[in-house]
């Protein structure tokens, strides 16, 4: 599987050395130890749809100006509004709690995290060292570059994986489809595809076995030839 991403990121760092590379791959902010490449694309580079120059229809610049804010602006507004009727009310509580939004209180468990045991995957493995740095940035709502650089390398570890096993069952299943000179040009790509991925390796075993749930799955399709009782046979 072709990674264009990684690929990127990896030619720079063995091109430009590990701290550039990280800075042409993600950003200025890498150099302060947080990323942002995540929260920006090319998109945001522009302006969408702006109202016409020579209009005087204020309402239409307001939106405009709404929406290139993003979503910042129209938050506060509602956070100040939610805490105005709830003061209105007596709700001080209430009107303290919608001051503080759910991502402020993530945030503060993700810095929790990765100040005393760092950033670790669903099943606890350790992808980062523990940083009272890195929870500063996190509890600002900064993704740490250190996180950032961990899950870049743990999303393409899975994608390839997920990449090799479907080619090794491709393989597996064109071997058991093939006959005569197919067969020999089949165990080629076996093995060719074992020299490559030695720990994800078709073994014979691994043929008969699917070979046995080919002839199983054709026990009711009479006129299919098959060469399983030649293979066993000895």
């Amino acid at each position: 599987m072709f990674d264009l991403k990684n690929a990127i990121h990896r030619y720079l760092v063995e091109h430009m050395g590990k701290t550039a590379g990280d800075v042409a791959a993600g950003g200025l902010p890498h150099l302060a130890g947080f990323d942002l490449s995540s929260r920006m694309g090319l998109a945001d580079l522009f302006f969408h749809e702006p109202p016409d120059l020579f209009s005087a229809d204020k309402e239409a610049w307001k939106n405009f100006a709404y929406n290139e804010a993003g979503p910042m602006l129209s938050f506060l507004a509602e956070r100040t509004s939610q805490f105005v009727g709830h003061m209105q009310k007596g709700e001080g509580f209430q009107a303290v709690s919608s001051l503080v939004p759910v991502k402020m209180y993530q945030d503060a468990v993700k810095a929790a995290q990765l100040a005393t045991t760092g950033k670790q995957n669903s099943l606890g493995g350790q992808m980062t060292k523990p940083s009272a740095l890195d929870a500063a940035y996190q509890l600002f709502g900064l993704k740490p570059a250190s996180v950032a650089e961990a899950q870049e390398k743990s999303t393409t570890k899975v994608n390839y994986n997920a990449e090799v096993k479907a080619t090794r069952d491709s393989i597996l299943k064109a071997f058991v489809a093939a006959n005569g000179a197919d067969r020999a040009a089949a165990q080629a790509r076996i093995n060719a595809f074992n020299k490559l991925h030695p720990a994800e390796a078709i073994k014979p075993q691994d043929q008969i076995k699917m070979m046995k749930y080919r002839q199983q799955s054709q026990s009711n399709q009479p006129g299919r030839d098959t060469t399983l009782n030649k293979m066993l046979n000895y």
